[in-house]
């Protein structure tokens, strides 16, 4: 399975289990309605420092997506996310999937922190992240 598909299924089950329960919806979701757009990772430019060279082989993107999944032609949210691909030879398939930050942050603006966190798992997997950024001051 592709990379790209596959962070766009862990996407996908991370909104329906974040935004699904929200807007009472129940079943499986029309997938038609979801947009994956890859990027150059520029939103991980924080001013003048430019992490991108000192995080080997990355991958961003958008993740659109129905904001009311009952209304899939209404309202739209991007979902940023990021890939930090495994440094090993030969990785594992499973990938590290961390989830952090609150009002005012993302695990995207200190994605160099958390590469250094989790250098040793990055190994021998995928370390992937999302964030939604209508939470935070960081503009796709």
């Amino acid at each position: 399975m592709s990379s790209h598909r596959t962070l766009f299924l862990l996407c996908l089950v991370l909104l329906v289990g974040i935004v699904g329960p929200v807007q009472g919806t129940a079943g499986a979701q029309d997938l038609s309605a979801v947009e994956l757009e890859p990027n150059d990772c520029e939103f991980l430019v924080q001013g003048a420092e430019d992490p991108r060279p000192r995080l080997g082989d990355i991958s961003c993107g958008t993740l659109d997506i129905p904001e009311n999944w009952n209304e899939p032609e209404g309202r739209r949210i991007q979902i940023g996310y990021a890939v930090l691909e495994a440094t090993g030879e030969a990785p594992e398939a499973d990938p590290i999937v961390f989830l952090a930050g609150g009002p005012g942050t993302s695990p995207l603006t200190s994605i160099e922190a958390y590469a250094s966190i989790f250098a040793p798992l990055r190994e021998t997997r995928d370390l992937r992240s999302a964030w939604r950024p209508a939470f935070i001051a960081v503009a796709l």
